[in-house]
């Protein structure tokens, strides 16, 4: 007895030193476990302003947004959206620009500056920079950065046909700093066309967001 004690010990010494052979035990019984599987997609929530303002502003008069005068020849007020999903995602934005019917208004391709123009010509485009806030109610758009030129690599122009840019921004998951992406209307226009600005010149600006998910890989 004792020498089979010690070979059972050998034995088992070989096996735990060797490779391991694995073999399916099936119960008797036969009865069996089944494990379905669920694909858990994260839903994508984001808020978005339903309206906004745009002003032209040809002879660069000071105007006072919330707290601040601007004197700029195109100014809008900006605004801005919020991800409210559980994941980061990527913004898409298409932007259509539309002349009213009573305005012989043009929208220009190019800077107005400095370029001989007379005709009544505007030179609009729309910009979104990422805002270093957690909420879209404790911002202060006086801190963006935004950037001084137009940037047809960043920015959208306001045509009469849509324009779409595709991953314009990316904002952070809920919650974390960069969630919020500012966004506003930039650009000039021609100070004394022949035909001179009027109530009649008005302009709608329309800006479709669309979003996805930041690929796994990319996070």
């Amino acid at each position: 007895m004792r020498h089979k004690k010690i070979a059972a010990l050998l034995m088992s010494a070989s096996i735990l030193a060797g490779s391991y052979r694995v073999f399916a035990l099936v119960p008797p019984n036969g009865s069996t476990t089944v494990i379905e599987g669920v694909c858990r997609i994260p839903e994508i929530e984001v808020t978005v302003p339903a309206t906004g303002s745009v002003y032209i502003n040809p002879l660069q008069l000071p105007v006072w947004i919330d707290s601040y005068s601007e004197d700029n020849q195109i100014l809008s007020f900006p605004d801005a959206i919020q991800n409210q999903s559980e994941i980061p995602i990527i913004v898409n934005a298409t932007v259509t620009g539309q002349v009213g019917e009573s305005s012989d208004m043009i929208l220009s391709t190019v800077s107005t500056k400095n370029a001989g123009f007379t005709s009544k010509r505007v030179f609009i485009y729309f910009e979104m920079m990422p805002a270093n806030v957690e909420n879209v109610l404790y911002w202060d758009y006086s801190s963006i950065e935004w950037v001084q030129a137009y940037d047809p690599a960043k920015h959208i122009l306001v045509q009469n046909a849509s324009n779409t840019k595709n991953n314009i921004i990316t904002l952070a998951a809920a919650g974390k700093e960069g969630c919020c992406g500012a966004f506003r209307l930039a650009g000039d226009c021609v100070s004394f066309p022949t035909n001179e600005w009027n109530g009649n010149d008005q302009l709608t600006i329309g800006v479709a967001f669309t979003f996805e998910a930041v690929p796994p890989d990319q996070i």
